[in-house]
């Protein structure tokens, strides 16, 4: 058999080109309807290009269809199928072709037998590896952003694209400890996001799900497992939670589950529903009518893409320092209050917040992520003054933003971490317009 470059490089130099495209419809539309010849439906190649079925998880079938169109579109050798795959294995995957898919490969509806109730949205099923590698490769399960661990963010061509997080030392050690038989067997959790997609038969032990499943915990170990079959044949059976939880129930399970296996502290923070300062700020973030909706986030990079402004935990940190919340009326009351401050800071100065933000903030930090904990100690200030909003202009218009002003250096506002000493001077120096 004639030997060929290992096919894990071929979806290392996929991934790149497929998140170059994911928003060119002309490329897309091309490999959709290459592959639909072939029995991939569209959903699962958007998926693919989405991230949200990681290439590293797709079958060695679908890997040759889908690398052989991109190859045929883009015409780089470096994704040339025949680089990678045998004359003998091109042959068996041409044997497999087909235009209509079987039951069994169908994504929806998913049957799993001998499954226990544990809640009306919580039950339990024991499959093997094998198992969760066919369901991956099916596409019936799929990374879901709003539901799973921070993701990581790409910029391409003015485009910010979100990918699963993939610690690939991580599912190596997994992957060689399932082929010596070593792993440890423990539970990973499916979800299905809309309501009543689950449907049991108790008598019979037959839960069936009528959604895609969204991977909410065990990311890495089930990657491991495709791996492992793809590489032997494994006897490995997992525990599987399949769950009902829409977005919130699913973020406090994150959290629950942060306790055993940390995550980015500033994201784990800005899920924590018993935090009543990052209520606040989520509040202020999904605000339609909020000028920082979508503009205060967990990861710098967007900031640094003049994506967002500020930073979860800088918000955080500033609402516990000056406000005091006891009840959800005080949570209330505050993001309202907060929503219609920064509404009028931005509306004051638009060309720093909205209009040339990354080229501003060259020469100004009115932008800055680390400045708006000065911008809460000033609405604590004003808070509670007849004519606040008249107040609050005439302290900004005093205020010398501009990085010409040696007082920002001295403070350290601009560096990568606030600590509490900068955070004492800034609230010093602006007492002087307070």
């Amino acid at each position: 058999m004639e030997a060929k470059k290992n096919k894990k490089e071929l979806r290392k130099q996929l991934k790149p080109l497929l998140l170059e495209n994911c928003i060119n419809n002309k490329v897309l539309k091309k490999v959709k309807a290459d592959l639909l010849k072939v029995g991939i439906l569209g959903g699962s190649v958007q998926d693919i290009f989405n991230q949200r079925i990681a290439i590293e998880q797709i079958s060695d079938d679908v890997l040759y269809h889908l690398s052989k169109s991109m190859y045929e579109i883009l015409d780089r050798e470096v994704i040339n199928p025949k680089r990678y795959f045998t004359g003998e294995e091109i042959e068996e995957i041409k044997r497999l072709k087909r235009t209509k898919l079987s039951e069994e490969e169908k994504k929806l509806p998913i049957i799993f037998q001998r499954a226990t109730k544990v809640a009306h949205d919580h039950y339990v099923v024991f499959i093997s590896a094998k198992k969760v590698a066919d369901l991956y490769h099916r596409g019936s399960i799929r990374y879901r952003k709003e539901t799973q661990r921070q993701a990581t963010v790409y910029k391409k061509g003015g485009t910010l694209i979100q990918t699963p997080t993939i610690d690939h030392k991580s599912v190596k050690q997994i992957k060689e400890k399932l082929l010596q038989g070593k792993f440890i067997t423990n539970y990973i959790t499916l979800n299905s996001i809309e309501e009543e997609d689950l449907e049991y038969d108790e008598k019979a032990g037959i839960l069936k799900v009528n959604n895609i499943l969204d991977i909410l915990d065990g990311f890495h170990r089930s990657m491991g497992m495709v791996e492992a079959v793809a590489e032997g044949d494994i006897n490995y059976i997992t525990g599987v939670n399949i769950t009902n939880y829409n977005v919130e129930k699913a973020h406090r399970f994150i959290v629950q589950e942060d306790k055993k296996n940390k995550m980015a502290r500033r994201f784990i923070k800005y899920l924590d529903k018993e935090s009543k300062a990052n209520i606040v700020v989520k509040k202020i973030n999904e605000n339609d009518y909020s000028d920082l909706n979508g503009k205060i986030v967990t990861d710098r990079k967007l900031i640094r893409y003049g994506k967002a402004l500020t930073l979860t935990d800088i918000m955080e940190i500033g609402i516990k320092r000056y406000f005091d919340l006891k009840t959800m009326s005080d949570v209330k009351n505050l993001a309202e209050y907060l929503v219609e401050g920064f509404n009028h800071i931005i509306g004051l100065f638009p060309q720093y917040f909205i209009e040339n933000v990354k080229i501003n903030k060259k020469n100004n930090i009115m932008a800055h992520e680390n400045t708006f904990i000065g911008y809460l100690y000033i609405l604590n200030k004003v808070r509670g003054i007849g004519h606040w909003k008249d107040e609050l202009d005439c302290i900004l218009k005093e205020i010398d933003f501009s990085k010409n002003n040696l007082k920002w250096e001295e403070i350290g506002i601009m560096k990568l971490e606030i600590l509490q000493s900068t955070i004492d001077k800034l609230e010093e120096y602006l007492d002087e317009f307070v």
